[in-house]
Protein backbone atom coordinates (compact mmCIF):
# COMPACT_ATOMS: atom_id res chain seq x y z
CA UNK A 1 0.00 0.00 0.00
CA UNK A 2 1.30 3.49 -0.93
CA UNK A 3 1.09 6.50 1.44
CA UNK A 4 -0.03 3.75 4.57
CA UNK A 5 0.73 5.08 7.95
CA UNK A 6 3.52 4.52 9.14
CA UNK A 7 5.19 2.97 5.67
CA UNK A 8 7.05 5.77 3.40
CA UNK A 9 7.02 6.51 -0.03
CA UNK A 10 8.53 3.97 -1.81
CA UNK A 11 8.98 3.98 -6.08
CA UNK A 12 6.82 1.82 -7.78
CA UNK A 13 7.81 -0.37 -11.07
CA UNK A 14 5.88 -0.83 -14.33
CA UNK A 15 5.25 -4.56 -13.38
CA UNK A 16 4.02 -3.50 -9.88
CA UNK A 17 1.12 -1.42 -11.07
CA UNK A 18 0.15 -3.62 -13.13
CA UNK A 19 -0.17 -6.68 -11.69
CA UNK A 20 -2.05 -3.78 -8.68
CA UNK A 21 -4.90 -2.94 -11.80
CA UNK A 22 -5.39 -6.71 -12.45
CA UNK A 23 -6.04 -7.17 -9.06
CA UNK A 24 -8.30 -4.49 -8.46
CA UNK A 25 -10.36 -5.47 -11.70
CA UNK A 26 -9.64 -9.25 -9.91
CA UNK A 27 -11.02 -7.68 -6.56
CA UNK A 28 -14.44 -6.07 -8.19
CA UNK A 29 -15.37 -8.82 -10.06
CA UNK A 30 -14.81 -11.29 -6.73
CA UNK A 31 -16.70 -8.53 -4.67
CA UNK A 32 -19.32 -8.36 -7.30
CA UNK A 33 -20.19 -12.66 -7.80
CA UNK A 34 -19.65 -12.44 -3.24
CA UNK A 35 -22.64 -10.22 -3.21
CA UNK A 36 -24.93 -11.96 -5.75
CA UNK A 37 -23.67 -15.21 -3.65
CA UNK A 38 -24.64 -13.79 -0.39
CA UNK A 39 -27.83 -13.16 -1.97
CA UNK A 40 -28.40 -16.71 -2.63
CA UNK A 41 -27.71 -17.76 0.55
CA UNK A 42 -24.26 -18.36 0.30
CA UNK A 43 -21.63 -17.76 3.44
CA UNK A 44 -19.05 -15.70 3.99
CA UNK A 45 -16.55 -18.72 4.52
CA UNK A 46 -17.14 -20.06 1.11
CA UNK A 47 -16.57 -16.42 -0.56
CA UNK A 48 -13.45 -16.01 1.66
CA UNK A 49 -12.38 -20.05 0.59
CA UNK A 50 -12.67 -18.17 -2.86
CA UNK A 51 -9.93 -15.18 -2.00
CA UNK A 52 -7.69 -17.56 -0.72
CA UNK A 53 -7.67 -19.04 -4.19
CA UNK A 54 -6.61 -15.54 -5.73
CA UNK A 55 -4.47 -15.22 -2.97
CA UNK A 56 -6.45 -11.98 -1.66
CA UNK A 57 -7.80 -12.45 1.53
CA UNK A 58 -6.67 -9.51 3.29
CA UNK A 59 -7.65 -7.36 0.79
CA UNK A 60 -11.30 -8.70 0.62
CA UNK A 61 -12.38 -10.27 4.02
CA UNK A 62 -13.61 -7.21 5.48
CA UNK A 63 -15.43 -5.94 2.25
CA UNK A 64 -17.12 -9.10 1.72
CA UNK A 65 -18.63 -8.88 5.70
CA UNK A 66 -19.53 -5.61 5.40
CA UNK A 67 -21.59 -5.90 2.72
CA UNK A 68 -23.13 -9.25 3.75
CA UNK A 69 -23.97 -7.05 6.97
CA UNK A 70 -25.45 -4.15 4.76
CA UNK A 71 -27.39 -7.10 3.08
CA UNK A 72 -28.57 -8.25 6.35
CA UNK A 73 -29.32 -4.74 7.85
CA UNK A 74 -31.71 -4.13 4.17
CA UNK A 75 -33.48 -7.57 4.64
CA UNK A 76 -34.13 -6.72 8.62
CA UNK A 77 -35.63 -3.30 7.36
CA UNK A 78 -37.96 -4.81 4.25
CA UNK A 79 -39.35 -7.67 7.16
CA UNK A 80 -39.94 -4.51 9.48
CA UNK A 81 -41.46 -2.56 6.81
CA UNK A 82 -43.39 -5.69 5.81
CA UNK A 83 -44.44 -5.46 9.12
CA UNK A 84 -45.67 -2.42 9.99
CA UNK A 85 -47.51 -3.03 6.56
CA UNK A 86 -49.03 -6.25 7.89
CA UNK A 87 -50.11 -4.17 11.08
CA UNK A 88 -51.85 -1.23 9.09
CA UNK A 89 -53.23 -3.58 7.16
CA UNK A 90 -54.84 -5.86 10.21
CA UNK A 91 -56.05 -2.55 11.77
CA UNK A 92 -58.01 -1.73 8.92
CA UNK A 93 -59.58 -5.01 8.57
CA UNK A 94 -60.52 -4.37 12.34
CA UNK A 95 -61.68 -0.79 11.81
CA UNK A 96 -63.69 -2.46 8.55
CA UNK A 97 -64.78 -4.92 10.85
CA UNK A 98 -66.01 -2.50 13.30
CA UNK A 99 -67.93 -0.27 10.79
CA UNK A 100 -69.84 -3.13 9.36
CA UNK A 101 -71.14 -4.57 12.81
CA UNK A 102 -72.16 -0.61 13.14
CA UNK A 103 -73.77 -0.72 9.83
CA UNK A 104 -75.69 -3.85 10.72
CA UNK A 105 -76.73 -2.66 14.05
CA UNK A 106 -78.37 0.25 12.49
CA UNK A 107 -79.61 -1.76 9.74
CA UNK A 108 -81.53 -3.36 12.83
CA UNK A 109 -82.28 -0.44 14.49
CA UNK A 110 -84.11 0.97 11.30
CA UNK A 111 -86.40 -2.13 10.69
CA UNK A 112 -86.72 -1.79 14.33
CA UNK A 113 -88.40 1.45 13.79
CA UNK A 114 -90.06 0.69 10.57
CA UNK A 115 -92.10 -1.82 12.51
CA UNK A 116 -92.64 0.21 15.17
CA UNK A 117 -93.67 3.19 13.12
CA UNK A 118 -96.07 0.94 11.30
CA UNK A 119 -97.54 -0.08 14.52
CA UNK A 120 -98.00 3.61 15.44
CA UNK A 121 -99.44 4.44 12.41
CA UNK A 122 -101.79 1.40 12.67
CA UNK A 123 -102.79 2.36 15.64
CA UNK A 124 -103.51 6.38 14.40
CA UNK A 125 -105.12 5.14 11.59
CA UNK A 126 -107.65 3.24 13.52
CA UNK A 127 -111.37 5.04 14.54
CA UNK A 128 -110.64 5.46 18.17
CA UNK A 129 -107.36 7.58 18.45
CA UNK A 130 -109.03 9.82 15.06
CA UNK A 131 -112.14 10.39 17.58
CA UNK A 132 -109.81 11.31 20.80
CA UNK A 133 -108.12 13.90 18.51
CA UNK A 134 -111.30 15.67 17.49
CA UNK A 135 -113.35 15.44 21.20
CA UNK A 136 -109.94 17.02 22.54
CA UNK A 137 -110.26 19.64 18.97
CA UNK A 138 -113.98 20.05 20.53
CA UNK A 139 -113.33 20.80 23.88
CA UNK A 140 -110.68 23.11 22.75
CA UNK A 141 -112.99 25.15 20.91
CA UNK A 142 -115.50 25.38 23.51
CA UNK A 143 -113.08 26.70 25.93
CA UNK A 144 -111.88 29.42 23.27
CA UNK A 145 -115.36 30.11 23.07
CA UNK A 146 -116.06 30.36 26.33
CA UNK A 147 -112.64 32.87 27.56
CA UNK A 148 -113.73 34.58 24.51
CA UNK A 149 -117.09 35.33 25.71
CA UNK A 150 -115.57 36.30 29.40
CA UNK A 151 -113.50 38.79 27.86
CA UNK A 152 -116.21 40.17 25.95
CA UNK A 153 -118.26 40.76 28.30
CA UNK A 154 -115.88 41.32 31.77
CA UNK A 155 -112.63 42.59 30.56
CA UNK A 156 -113.15 43.58 26.78
CA UNK A 157 -110.52 46.83 27.17
CA UNK A 158 -108.04 43.49 27.56
CA UNK A 159 -109.70 41.16 24.84
CA UNK A 160 -106.30 42.02 22.64
CA UNK A 161 -104.36 40.22 24.65
CA UNK A 162 -106.67 37.30 24.49
CA UNK A 163 -106.37 37.40 20.96
CA UNK A 164 -102.38 38.03 21.39
CA UNK A 165 -102.14 34.97 23.09
CA UNK A 166 -104.11 33.04 20.50
CA UNK A 167 -102.62 33.76 17.18
CA UNK A 168 -99.26 32.78 17.29
CA UNK A 169 -99.76 29.18 18.52
CA UNK A 170 -102.51 28.97 15.79
CA UNK A 171 -100.36 30.23 12.81
CA UNK A 172 -98.04 27.71 13.76
CA UNK A 173 -100.03 24.99 13.78
CA UNK A 174 -101.89 26.18 10.65
CA UNK A 175 -98.67 26.48 8.97
CA UNK A 176 -97.65 22.81 9.58
CA UNK A 177 -100.69 21.33 8.69
CA UNK A 178 -100.98 23.21 5.35
CA UNK A 179 -97.55 22.83 4.78
CA UNK A 180 -98.14 19.22 4.69
CA UNK A 181 -100.99 19.46 2.29
CA UNK A 182 -99.04 21.88 0.53
CA UNK A 183 -101.35 24.51 1.07
CA UNK A 184 -98.84 26.65 2.78
CA UNK A 185 -99.27 29.70 -0.19
CA UNK A 186 -102.73 30.59 1.23
CA UNK A 187 -101.14 31.92 4.24
CA UNK A 188 -100.44 34.93 2.31
CA UNK A 189 -103.61 35.91 1.39
CA UNK A 190 -104.77 39.46 2.81
CA UNK A 191 -106.60 37.89 5.75
CA UNK A 192 -103.07 37.02 7.19
CA UNK A 193 -101.91 40.38 6.25
CA UNK A 194 -104.72 41.84 8.50
CA UNK A 195 -103.37 39.74 11.27
CA UNK A 196 -100.09 41.18 10.93
CA UNK A 197 -101.47 44.78 10.43
CA UNK A 198 -103.79 44.64 13.73
CA UNK A 199 -100.05 42.89 15.74
CA UNK A 200 -98.18 46.15 14.15
CA UNK A 201 -100.81 48.34 15.57
CA UNK A 202 -101.20 46.69 19.28
CA UNK A 203 -97.15 46.51 19.93
CA UNK A 204 -95.23 48.17 17.34
CA UNK A 205 -96.82 51.66 16.93
CA UNK A 206 -95.67 53.17 20.02
CA UNK A 207 -91.62 53.55 18.86
CA UNK A 208 -92.53 53.37 14.76
CA UNK A 209 -95.69 55.60 14.49
CA UNK A 210 -97.02 58.95 16.60
CA UNK A 211 -99.53 61.46 16.62
CA UNK A 212 -102.00 61.55 13.71
CA UNK A 213 -100.16 58.57 12.41
CA UNK A 214 -101.33 56.21 14.82
CA UNK A 215 -105.18 57.61 14.61
CA UNK A 216 -104.72 56.85 10.84
CA UNK A 217 -103.65 53.66 11.49
CA UNK A 218 -105.96 52.24 13.56
CA UNK A 219 -108.97 53.80 11.27
CA UNK A 220 -107.53 51.50 8.45
CA UNK A 221 -107.09 48.45 10.83
CA UNK A 222 -110.65 48.72 11.30
CA UNK A 223 -111.79 49.47 8.13
CA UNK A 224 -109.70 46.32 7.42
CA UNK A 225 -110.69 44.35 9.99
CA UNK A 226 -114.47 44.97 10.00
CA UNK A 227 -114.60 45.13 6.39
CA UNK A 228 -112.79 42.23 4.24
CA UNK A 229 -111.74 40.06 6.96
CA UNK A 230 -115.76 40.08 8.57
CA UNK A 231 -117.27 39.70 5.35
CA UNK A 232 -115.22 36.95 4.38
CA UNK A 233 -116.70 34.88 7.28
CA UNK A 234 -119.94 34.75 4.39
CA UNK A 235 -117.74 34.84 1.36
CA UNK A 236 -115.30 32.09 2.42
CA UNK A 237 -119.08 30.48 4.21
CA UNK A 238 -116.44 29.95 7.38
CA UNK A 239 -118.22 27.20 10.15
CA UNK A 240 -117.94 26.83 13.38
CA UNK A 241 -117.01 23.58 13.99
CA UNK A 242 -115.95 22.75 17.23
CA UNK A 243 -114.26 19.30 16.36
CA UNK A 244 -112.38 20.54 13.22
CA UNK A 245 -109.29 22.34 13.94
CA UNK A 246 -108.88 23.81 10.66
CA UNK A 247 -112.44 25.07 10.65
CA UNK A 248 -111.58 26.69 14.27
CA UNK A 249 -108.87 28.64 13.07
CA UNK A 250 -110.23 30.15 9.95
CA UNK A 251 -113.23 31.58 12.20
CA UNK A 252 -110.61 32.85 14.97
CA UNK A 253 -108.65 34.76 11.63
CA UNK A 254 -112.00 36.15 10.36
CA UNK A 255 -113.92 37.09 13.87
CA UNK A 256 -110.97 38.05 16.06
CA UNK A 257 -109.92 40.86 14.49
CA UNK A 258 -113.10 42.54 14.54
CA UNK A 259 -113.83 41.66 17.60
CA UNK A 260 -110.59 43.43 18.86
CA UNK A 261 -111.15 46.52 16.90
CA UNK A 262 -114.61 46.57 18.48
CA UNK A 263 -113.16 46.59 22.09
CA UNK A 264 -111.14 49.19 21.10
CA UNK A 265 -113.21 51.42 19.69
CA UNK A 266 -116.11 51.46 22.60
CA UNK A 267 -114.07 49.79 25.89
CA UNK A 268 -110.31 51.54 25.34
CA UNK A 269 -108.34 50.58 28.35
CA UNK A 270 -107.45 54.11 29.01
CA UNK A 271 -109.98 57.39 28.63
CA UNK A 272 -113.12 57.81 27.04
CA UNK A 273 -114.78 56.26 23.96
CA UNK A 274 -112.67 58.97 21.36
CA UNK A 275 -109.34 57.76 22.86
CA UNK A 276 -108.92 55.16 19.80
CA UNK A 277 -109.41 58.24 17.59
CA UNK A 278 -107.24 60.60 19.49
CA UNK A 279 -109.23 62.35 21.18
CA UNK A 280 -111.44 63.63 18.71
CA UNK A 281 -114.15 62.33 17.27
CA UNK A 282 -114.66 58.76 15.50
CA UNK A 283 -115.95 59.40 11.96
CA UNK A 284 -114.36 58.07 8.84
CA UNK A 285 -114.43 59.88 5.86
CA UNK A 286 -114.36 58.63 2.06
CA UNK A 287 -110.63 58.69 2.46
CA UNK A 288 -110.10 57.05 5.21
CA UNK A 289 -113.42 54.69 4.48
CA UNK A 290 -112.51 53.71 1.16
CA UNK A 291 -108.59 55.23 -0.28
CA UNK A 292 -106.44 54.67 2.40
CA UNK A 293 -107.39 50.76 2.91
CA UNK A 294 -107.04 50.18 -1.12
CA UNK A 295 -103.76 51.82 -0.97
CA UNK A 296 -102.57 49.26 1.68
CA UNK A 297 -103.97 46.83 -0.18
CA UNK A 298 -102.54 47.61 -3.41
CA UNK A 299 -99.17 47.40 -1.84
CA UNK A 300 -100.31 43.80 -0.58
CA UNK A 301 -100.91 43.02 -4.15
CA UNK A 302 -98.14 43.97 -5.66
CA UNK A 303 -96.05 41.72 -2.91
CA UNK A 304 -97.83 39.48 -3.33
CA UNK A 305 -97.68 38.92 -7.31
CA UNK A 306 -93.97 39.65 -6.78
CA UNK A 307 -93.67 36.66 -4.55
CA UNK A 308 -95.82 33.89 -6.63
CA UNK A 309 -95.18 35.40 -9.75
CA UNK A 310 -91.54 36.51 -9.40
CA UNK A 311 -90.05 35.24 -6.75
CA UNK A 312 -91.32 31.85 -6.42
CA UNK A 313 -92.31 31.12 -9.96
CA UNK A 314 -89.45 28.74 -10.93
CA UNK A 315 -90.70 27.07 -7.63
CA UNK A 316 -94.29 26.74 -8.36
CA UNK A 317 -93.95 25.54 -11.82
CA UNK A 318 -91.93 22.80 -10.96
CA UNK A 319 -94.81 21.79 -8.06
CA UNK A 320 -98.45 21.98 -9.66
CA UNK A 321 -99.47 20.26 -6.48
CA UNK A 322 -98.82 23.85 -4.11
CA UNK A 323 -102.19 25.07 -4.02
CA UNK A 324 -102.54 29.27 -4.67
CA UNK A 325 -105.55 31.22 -4.21
CA UNK A 326 -105.56 31.78 -8.24
CA UNK A 327 -104.96 27.79 -8.84
CA UNK A 328 -107.75 27.04 -6.15
CA UNK A 329 -110.10 29.71 -7.79
CA UNK A 330 -109.59 28.23 -11.32
CA UNK A 331 -108.62 24.75 -10.67
CA UNK A 332 -109.74 22.93 -7.43
CA UNK A 333 -113.32 25.47 -6.63
CA UNK A 334 -113.57 27.58 -9.88
CA UNK A 335 -115.09 30.69 -8.79
CA UNK A 336 -118.75 30.99 -10.08
CA UNK A 337 -117.29 34.60 -12.02
CA UNK A 338 -114.34 32.60 -13.21
CA UNK A 339 -117.25 29.64 -14.84
CA UNK A 340 -119.70 32.21 -16.09
CA UNK A 341 -116.55 33.62 -18.15
CA UNK A 342 -115.72 30.08 -19.02
CA UNK A 343 -118.49 29.17 -20.26
CA UNK A 344 -119.26 32.45 -22.58
CA UNK A 345 -115.30 31.75 -24.48
CA UNK A 346 -114.03 34.11 -22.27
CA UNK A 347 -110.29 33.25 -22.05
CA UNK A 348 -109.45 35.53 -18.98
CA UNK A 349 -106.33 34.92 -17.00
CA UNK A 350 -107.27 33.54 -13.12
CA UNK A 351 -104.61 36.02 -11.68
CA UNK A 352 -106.06 39.46 -13.13
CA UNK A 353 -110.07 37.73 -12.65
CA UNK A 354 -109.01 37.29 -8.74
CA UNK A 355 -107.67 40.53 -8.63
CA UNK A 356 -110.31 42.59 -10.00
CA UNK A 357 -112.73 40.16 -7.64
CA UNK A 358 -111.23 41.50 -4.47
CA UNK A 359 -110.94 44.43 -5.52
CA UNK A 360 -114.26 45.15 -5.85
CA UNK A 361 -115.19 43.04 -2.99
CA UNK A 362 -113.28 44.80 -0.87
CA UNK A 363 -114.24 48.23 -1.88
CA UNK A 364 -117.81 46.95 -1.61
CA UNK A 365 -117.36 45.34 2.14
CA UNK A 366 -116.10 48.56 3.16
CA UNK A 367 -118.69 51.09 2.06
CA UNK A 368 -120.63 50.31 5.26
CA UNK A 369 -117.96 51.45 7.80
CA UNK A 370 -118.60 54.51 8.49
CA UNK A 371 -122.26 53.83 10.25
CA UNK A 372 -120.53 51.14 12.70
CA UNK A 373 -117.71 53.04 13.78
CA UNK A 374 -120.17 55.83 14.88
CA UNK A 375 -122.96 53.94 16.06
CA UNK A 376 -122.18 50.91 18.89
CA UNK A 377 -125.92 49.46 18.03
CA UNK A 378 -125.25 48.82 14.56
CA UNK A 379 -122.12 47.42 15.12
CA UNK A 380 -122.61 45.19 17.96
CA UNK A 381 -125.99 44.14 14.92
CA UNK A 382 -123.33 43.58 12.36
CA UNK A 383 -121.03 41.28 14.18
CA UNK A 384 -123.75 39.11 15.75
CA UNK A 385 -125.22 39.40 12.51
CA UNK A 386 -121.95 37.35 11.16
CA UNK A 387 -121.53 34.78 14.66
CA UNK A 388 -125.10 33.94 13.54
CA UNK A 389 -123.74 32.81 10.41
CA UNK A 390 -121.04 31.07 11.95
CA UNK A 391 -123.30 29.01 13.59
CA UNK A 392 -125.99 28.31 10.76
CA UNK A 393 -123.27 26.98 8.69
CA UNK A 394 -121.65 25.06 11.30
CA UNK A 395 -124.89 23.37 12.17
CA UNK A 396 -125.46 23.08 8.38
CA UNK A 397 -122.57 21.01 8.73
CA UNK A 398 -122.85 18.97 11.18
CA UNK A 399 -126.53 17.72 10.11
CA UNK A 400 -125.45 17.57 5.94
CA UNK A 401 -122.18 17.05 5.84
CA UNK A 402 -120.43 15.41 8.87
CA UNK A 403 -122.95 12.99 9.80
CA UNK A 404 -122.25 11.42 6.07
CA UNK A 405 -118.51 11.73 5.61
CA UNK A 406 -116.71 11.37 9.21
CA UNK A 407 -116.90 7.53 8.60
CA UNK A 408 -115.06 8.32 5.43
CA UNK A 409 -112.60 10.45 6.84
CA UNK A 410 -111.51 8.00 8.72
CA UNK A 411 -111.15 5.23 6.40
CA UNK A 412 -109.29 8.00 4.14
CA UNK A 413 -106.70 8.47 7.28
CA UNK A 414 -106.39 4.58 7.77
CA UNK A 415 -105.58 4.35 3.90
CA UNK A 416 -103.33 7.29 3.79
CA UNK A 417 -101.76 5.38 6.73
CA UNK A 418 -101.22 2.42 5.13
CA UNK A 419 -99.69 3.76 1.73
CA UNK A 420 -97.14 5.91 4.01
CA UNK A 421 -96.27 2.55 5.53
CA UNK A 422 -95.98 0.76 2.17
CA UNK A 423 -93.92 3.31 0.87
CA UNK A 424 -91.63 2.92 3.78
CA UNK A 425 -90.99 -0.88 3.43
CA UNK A 426 -90.03 -0.52 -0.11
CA UNK A 427 -86.89 -1.77 -1.76
CA UNK A 428 -82.85 -0.17 -1.34
CA UNK A 429 -83.30 0.87 -5.07
CA UNK A 430 -86.55 2.90 -3.85
CA UNK A 431 -84.94 4.13 -0.17
CA UNK A 432 -82.17 5.29 -2.24
CA UNK A 433 -83.90 7.22 -4.34
CA UNK A 434 -85.87 7.96 -1.96
CA UNK A 435 -82.98 9.95 0.30
CA UNK A 436 -81.06 11.28 -3.18
CA UNK A 437 -84.86 13.10 -3.73
CA UNK A 438 -84.89 13.93 0.01
CA UNK A 439 -81.81 15.74 -0.10
CA UNK A 440 -83.04 17.84 -3.27
CA UNK A 441 -85.94 18.10 -1.60
CA UNK A 442 -83.96 19.77 1.45
CA UNK A 443 -81.63 21.88 -0.46
CA UNK A 444 -84.61 23.64 -2.37
CA UNK A 445 -86.09 24.07 0.99
CA UNK A 446 -83.52 25.99 2.30
CA UNK A 447 -83.15 27.93 -0.65
CA UNK A 448 -86.71 28.83 -0.79
CA UNK A 449 -86.31 29.49 3.26
CA UNK A 450 -83.32 32.11 2.77
CA UNK A 451 -85.35 33.46 -0.34
CA UNK A 452 -88.37 34.12 1.54
CA UNK A 453 -86.42 35.46 4.25
CA UNK A 454 -85.20 38.32 2.21
CA UNK A 455 -88.45 38.73 0.99
CA UNK A 456 -90.30 39.24 4.30
CA UNK A 457 -87.60 41.51 5.62
CA UNK A 458 -87.52 43.82 2.22
CA UNK A 459 -91.61 43.52 2.61
CA UNK A 460 -90.73 45.04 6.09
CA UNK A 461 -88.88 47.66 5.60
CA UNK A 462 -91.40 48.99 2.49
CA UNK A 463 -94.60 48.70 5.00
CA UNK A 464 -92.96 51.18 7.54
CA UNK A 465 -91.59 53.49 4.72
CA UNK A 466 -95.77 52.91 2.72
CA UNK A 467 -97.28 53.54 6.05
CA UNK A 468 -95.38 56.99 6.55
CA UNK A 469 -96.16 57.99 3.16
CA UNK A 470 -100.27 57.02 3.40
CA UNK A 471 -100.82 57.66 7.00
Amino acid sequence: HRGHKGMSDVEVSPEEHRRESELKSSAEKVIDDAIERLITESTADEIVEDLNNEGSKHLFENVVRRNAANTSMRRNSAFGERLEQLKRHGKEIIDNGRRLSVVRESEKIKVLIQAKRKQLMDELGKPPFVRIIDRLAFVFGLLVMCVTEYFLLRAPQLMYLWYTALIFPLMAIRFFMYHKIKFHYFMLDFCYFCQFMLLFYLFGFGSLLEGERKVNLFKVVFAMSTGPLAWGTVVWRNSLVFHDMDKLTSVFIHLCPPLVTFCLRWYPLHGDLTTACGGGPCTLTFNETIMMPMYLYMFWQVAYYLKTELIDRKKLQSDQEIMTSSRWMSERHPHPIYKWARKRGYKWSPKGLLMIVQIVYTILSMAPLPLFINNYLLHCGFLLAIFVNLLWNGASYYFEVFSESYSKRIEALRKEAKEEVAASEGGQAAKDGHEASEKKHQLRRIQSIRTSLFFFAGFLVALYYFLMLIL
